[in-house]
């Protein structure tokens, strides 16, 4: 009986610790496209962040690639290439994830001027990779 009652316990525990690994490694699925059309140009940076669910920042889980048409995966300094017209007087929030990067241009006032979304993808790699990216080693 004892084994049994120990077997139960340890098949408990295996269950929770997948579902707490699928968790840990899940990136939030809330930046894609539809997070991207919910922001309103002429809103406030508060509404965009609102929209989206997450401050502007890097959700990613490790390198990314990005889908810009008439280029083939193309990479940046700071792991993605962008936008290179800038609008003037205005400051860029972004919002990576490994589906796509959202990016605005919000003036000093803090309204949003303008939007971008790039469909971008994880670099592939291996488990332990992805492992020591999330665990920031």
């Amino acid at each position: 009986m004892k084994h049994r009652r120990f077997m139960i316990v340890v098949g408990a525990a295996t269950v929770v610790a997948a579902v707490g690994a699928f968790a840990a490694f899940r990136t939030p699925p809330w930046i894609n496209q539809a997070a991207f059309d919910r922001i309103v140009i002429g809103a406030s940076l508060e509404d965009a962040e609102e929209q989206v669910g997450l401050p502007p920042g890097d959700y990613s889980t490790g390198p990314l690639i990005a889908d810009i048409p008439g280029h083939r995966g193309c990479e940046g300094p700071d792991r993605i290439m962008y936008r290179v017209d800038i609008m003037p007087d205005t400051i860029e929030k972004r919002w990576l994830g490994d589906f796509g990067v959202i990016t605005v241009y919000v003036d000093n006032d803090g309204i949003v001027q303008d939007k971008d979304f790039i469909i971008a993808r994880r670099k592939s790699g291996s488990f332990f990779d992805r492992l020591w990216r999330h665990l920031g080693l």
